[in-house]
């Protein structure tokens, strides 16, 4: 089996420190040398030295753009070799971030949603990256059995656009 992958989710909008940081960065139109992004880089720069074996951008709740997901991707990638991990809920900025990751990352949280699996799964597979397919969505309980009916869809359709199993992770969605 595969060991357990820490992920760093520091870097993400949900929180208001980053959140107030990407406000100033926007404000300097993304200088990647501007006092907020020096301070991010240092956020993601501690993450990795803290032993994440990935670094996430999640730019789900706030500046869920192109332009903020190739921002932060500079900063990661600047701070640390880590390999990222995107979460994002628009395929432009899941686009934008597969190209310009010099290491496959992985695209976190692709749920059942048909018409965002045809847009983003082809680009997973050509960007040979991994992704974590979530089986059921926030609030939603199910059993066992759907939970395996529905990954197994999700799986088949991913391996049907040319993602490998041994690069999907599979994420119940269990309510913490």
């Amino acid at each position: 089996g595969r060991p357990m992958l820490i992920i760093a989710n520091n870097i993400t909008t949900r929180t208001p420190k980053v959140n107030h940081l990407f406000r100033q960065s926007e404000q300097t139109h993304w200088d990647p040398e501007s006092d907020a992004a020096v301070e991010l880089r240092g956020m993601m720069r501690d993450c990795a030295n803290a032993g994440a074996d990935f670094i996430e951008i999640n730019t789900q709740q706030h500046y869920d753009q192109p332009e903020v997901m190739e921002f932060a991707i500079t900063l990661a990638q600047q701070a640390s070799t880590k390999p990222l991990c995107l979460s994002t809920n628009n395929p432009e900025s899941a686009d934008v971030g597969l190209r310009m990751c010099k290491r496959p990352p992985l695209l976190n949280y692709l749920s059942a949603d048909a018409r965002k699996l045809q847009r983003v799964l082809p680009m997973v597979a050509k960007y040979k990256a991994e992704m974590v397919l979530l089986v059921t969505e926030p609030g939603e309980s199910a059993d066992a059995e759907t939970m395996l009916k529905k990954a197994t869809i999700l799986v088949g359709t991913a391996n049907e656009a040319g993602v490998p199993n041994e690069r999907i992770l599979v994420d119940p969605g269990l309510v913490h």
